[in-house]
């Protein structure tokens, strides 16, 4: 499994910015509505600290010689005993992220829901003025009809 990590790594090419895997999550329905705010850099965010989290404790690829295989194998035991330190800071990196996750998933479903719900506000907005009228034209009619 590690071979395989390893040819996965070195065959990945030496672009390792985040940003670079990352596609840009801006919804296109957003774009037809001028009010929706631009979540576009809160998925960035959210996507690069899944990415970045999953490279914690990741030995990097180093060219194959005798002198690097020296430097990972004194790396991999670095990390070997360094184990029992990073293990809680792993799990609460992994909680942050999920929770960072899920927010991102909120706020984008409380937008969508505040898109869909405009036209039937201003629907509503539309029939109240209509109501408030016929309530006005009833009443001259009623105030009218008092006097007699």
């Amino acid at each position: 499994m590690e071979r395989m990590r390893n040819h996965v790594r070195l065959h990945r090419g030496p672009a390792q910015k985040t940003d670079a895997i990352i596609p840009p999550a801006f919804p296109s329905m957003y774009a037809e509505t001028p009010d929706a705010y631009d979540l576009s850099e809160l998925f960035r965010n959210a996507a690069s600290c899944t990415v970045q989290w999953n490279q914690v404790g990741m030995l990097n690829p180093r060219p194959p010689g005798l002198h690097n295989s020296l430097i990972q194998l004194f790396k991999k035991s670095l990390v070997r005993m360094l184990s029992w330190y990073t293990r809680p800071l792993l799990g609460f990196h992994a909680t942050v992220t999920r929770s960072l996750n899920e927010t991102t998933r909120a706020i984008e479903h409380l937008q969508i829901r505040a898109i869909e719900a405009a036209p039937r506000l201003a629907e509503m907005e539309t029939s109240q003025k209509a109501l408030r009228e016929r309530l006005d034209r009833l009443e001259r009619l009623c105030g009218g009809q008092a006097g007699k």
